[in-house]
């Protein structure tokens, strides 16, 4: 909530949240909001720092069976521990787990290096995540009567620090629907909680006045 202060103080729009989960979440003119995905890093979460280290475990596994050639299972190997393909499996397979997020930076670095597995494993979540902007995009305009475009805002690690998501989320952003802003900065959540925070300040002090004898 405070993140959609911060993007668009009170009024209507989009924010896609791509962190170490991901969620979107859009807020109509009257203030009422629709949402697609965060359904959790076992039920969703698509486009999120886990859905991208676990997908860059499972698709290198579908590419060994296919050998097709990636580095990211010698990688996570070594962040893991594990010196073979068996212990590898056990580790992914084991519970509570690993934490896949913790992978992200590594396949980013494969991914820039031209790394196939891995930049389609990038590719796919920057998909996805453009997806739930569309789908909440699409509620709004059904739902809530929005006929011009609604402007996008963005926060997380995986829009802002990865140059391969972000480029294609903007990308397929823009290729779905040329005329709608996305904005270029993340959102700060800090800064709507200033805002709200002023509001609520304000409106206390305007109590007090229309309150007083």
């Amino acid at each position: 909530m405070i993140a959609l202060d911060a993007a668009f103080k009170g009024g209507p729009g989009i924010l896609q949240i791509a962190g170490t989960g991901s969620n979107t979440s859009g807020s109509a003119p009257d203030g009422r909001r629709e949402c697609a995905g965060g359904y959790s890093s076992r039920l969703g979460d698509e486009g999120s720092g886990y859905w991208i280290g676990l997908h860059s475990v499972r698709r290198p596994l579908h590419a060994c069976d296919h050998e097709e050639l990636t580095q990211i299972l010698k990688k996570v190997g070594e962040i893991w521990g594990t010196p073979s393909l068996d212990d590898l499996v056990n580790m992914g397979n084991s519970t509570p787990g690993p934490d896949f997020a913790a992978l992200v930076p590594a396949v980013n670095e494969l991914a820039e290096a031209g790394d196939p597995v891995a930049v389609g494993v990038l590719q796919q979540a920057a998909a996805d995540l453009v997806e739930f902007v569309l789908l909440v995009r699409a509620k709004l305009r059904s739902k809530h009567g929005i006929a011009g475009e609604v402007p996008v805002a963005w926060t997380g690690g995986v829009v802002e620090k990865m140059t391969l998501v972000r480029e294609a989320f903007f990308s397929g952003l823009h290729a779905a629907a040329p005329e709608m802003p996305v904005g270029r900065e993340p959102a700060v959540s800090l800064d709507g909680a200033l805002w709200r925070a002023k509001r609520l300040a304000e409106a206390a002090d305007d109590s007090i006045f229309t309150s007083a004898p």
